[in-house]
């Protein structure tokens, strides 16, 4: 599972560096990312335990870990997105690349 979930975190890295560049961020279009990050990795990992039969996952059980991990993220989401956008411009354009 860790190196699953290690080359998880990292496609989704890159997909979230793509939104990043290409779409206009905003307080209702992160709650929208957020959440079709959120469904996206949970059913990966759901679909990887019970492809290996790892453990048992059933619909009720993957909407469960979808909707209590959901509320969590979005409250962190849109607390740094509120921090970083009142971050002075110079830190801003500070690029990873």
């Amino acid at each position: 599972m860790l190196f699953f979930n290690a080359v998880l975190f990292v496609f989704i890295g890159f997909i979230i560096k793509y939104i990043i560049k290409n779409f206009e961020l905003g307080y209702i279009k992160i709650i929208i990312y957020v959440l079709l990050i959120v469904i996206f990795y949970e059913s990966l990992t759901a679909l990887f335990l019970g492809v290996f039969n790892i453990v048992p996952i059933t619909i009720d059980r993957l909407i469960y870990k979808i909707t209590h991990s959901l509320l969590l993220n979005i409250i962190y989401s849109e607390l740094l997105f509120i921090i970083i956008k009142l971050l002075p411009k110079r830190f801003k354009e500070i690029s990873i690349n």
